[in-house]
């Protein structure tokens, strides 16, 4: 686990006894994890935060990992004063992080404990902006401005809006990935770049998760704050042999209290579900994770019901060896064993294919879905001129050319390509077509779509035009001599010699 980047207290509640936990044996597994750390009970923490005032000169460290608990919620303390506390008696400060006391889901009291301890210790390294993901029960009216104090109005902030990165964006300008994933319609396309309407924007986060070069930003949804999390809670798992669950669930929906397995379960909110893509379900599999579990809200149960495509793709999948659903909604856990890395990645459509291939799915045929994050480029050969358009416009570099000194190749990778339909749209001939789904034996390596035999000047031994392409001309009206002369060769009268290739005179060969 790598190391923070200061002195960390941590700093517990002493009502987490009521909950059934044994402190003692939680102290000593986050020593354990966390071997430099100052950890310290306090008594009536959260109904009491002033409390912090008698150990502030016991402790020394500018990075707080504050964990309330239950009786927060019950009572209603306003998180502001637990974090004014804490400002108050440790200063400077780097970060401070609360974790959230309703996150922590088992059915026995010793992983309860594991699973505190594994919470404590990651949240020691998160940043103080990724808080807000691991503590969504903070009120909305946290802080308030003078206007609001002097009229007494109070104002629900509104939702941040993703901010979009110009310069990454027009590197693809036939891509609308983004725009095709907003459920409310708030990306639009002007002059081929997203322009974003504020006023429709709910903040969701499916198109900085749709995008796959990170074109678009939304602090509510730090990507790498997210994959740097998860690694750290799994390797905090591994360490303590505790299996472990992770359980996404939308902010709008409640937290789902019947356990469908005896697995400890660490419960993670995100801004909305339709931000969740299918790595962010398999990816925590191949890292260690026993199982992964979805509850939706109403708005994101489109994609994520036991019904929803997302969800029916991952059942597609579990009809491998690989996966196998559990007693509920939308809940999967790992059978088969495989080689656990402690690396996440998010980012589409390379984490999916990733995560697939660490897991060894082995589907032999075509898993068609609107959900999938992965598409499958086909090229009709015999309509192919070769022009390259579409490798100009692939965003993620799924299409390249294989050049020979006799032979091009259009090579496809499947696990690069992002279904955006770039590809189609810009082919001038009509032969590319896309399907969005997965075909896990062609994620390794890529596969070429055409190969063309490249025909060369007699004279100069430039490369001629592909004859597919001499074809179309000549359904034009538009003859091109086939006599093995390019076009600037013929225009000079230069005729080629079997024997030595030199020029004979300006002969008219046309």
């Amino acid at each position: 686990m790598n190391k923070s980047d200061g002195s960390v207290i941590v700093l517990v509640c002493d009502g987490h006894q009521g909950d059934g936990q044994d402190l003692n044996s939680l102290t000593a597994l986050v020593t354990q994890l966390l071997p430099s750390a100052s950890i310290r009970v306090i008594r009536s923490l959260c109904t009491h935060p002033r409390a912090l005032a008698k150990v502030r000169r016991q402790l020394a460290g500018d990075v707080v990992v504050l964990s309330p608990c239950r009786t927060h919620l019950e009572r209603r303390v306003p998180v502001a004063e637990l974090r004014n506390a804490v400002r108050d008696s440790w200063t400077p400060l780097k970060r401070l992080v609360i974790i959230d006391p309703t996150s922590l889901v088992t059915r026995t009291a010793p992983q309860r404990d594991r699973l505190h301890a594994i919470a404590l210790t990651a949240a020691a390294f998160s940043e103080e902006t990724f808080a807000p993901a691991l503590a969504p029960f903070e009120f909305a009216f946290d802080g308030i401005g003078r206007r609001e104090l002097l009229t007494g109005r109070l104002r629900r902030p509104s939702p941040p809006v993703p901010q979009l990165a110009d310069p990454a964006c027009l590197a693809s300008p036939r891509c609308h990935l983004c725009v095709d994933s907003c459920p409310t319609s708030a990306l639009t396309l002007r002059d081929g770049i997203p322009s974003i309407d504020r006023s429709a924007c709910t903040g969701c986060g499916s198109c900085v998760t749709a995008c796959p070069i990170d074109a678009i930003l939304l602090d509510s949804l730090p990507r790498h704050e997210w994959e740097a999390y998860l690694e750290r809670v799994l390797t905090a798992a591994q360490q303590l042999d505790q299996p472990l669950g992770i359980w996404w669930i939308c902010q709008h929906s409640e937290s789902p209290s019947d356990l469908a397995d005896d697995l400890a379960w660490l419960q993670l909110r995100l801004p909305c579900l339709t931000a969740a893509t299918l790595a962010w379900v398999v990816q925590p599999l191949t890292a260690g994770a026993k199982g992964v579990a979805v509850t939706p809200c109403e708005s994101c149960a489109t994609w994520w019901a036991p019904e929803g495509p997302r969800s029916l793709l991952v059942q597609k999948l579990v009809g491998t060896p690989t996966l196998e659903p559990l007693p509920g909604s939308s809940m999967w856990r790992v059978v088969t064993p495989h080689r656990v890395s402690s690396r996440i990645k998010l980012r589409e459509p390379a984490a999916t294919a990733d995560a697939l291939i660490r897991l060894h799915v082995s589907n032999e045929q075509l898993i068609a879905s609107p959900a999938s994050p992965l598409g499958v480029v086909n090229c009709d050969a015999d309509r192919c001129t070769s022009c390259g358009l579409c490798i100009e416009v692939c965003p993620t570099r799924a299409l390249t050319a294989r050049d020979a000194p006799d032979s091009w190749a259009l090579a496809f990778a499947h696990s690069g390509c992002a279904a955006c339909g770039g590809c189609v749209a810009v082919c001038p001939e009509s032969t590319l077509t896309l399907c969005r789904g997965i075909e896990p034996t062609e994620l390794k390596g890529s596969r070429d779509l055409i190969v063309t035999r490249v025909r060369r000047c007699d004279a100069c031994s430039a490369a001629l035009p592909p004859l597919v392409l001499v074809r179309r001309f000549a359904a034009a009206g538009v003859i091109i001599p086939d006599d093995r002369i390019c076009g600037d060769c013929r225009s000079v009268g230069r005729r080629a010699s079997r024997e030595n290739l030199s020029c004979v005179g300006t002969t008219d060969i046309s």
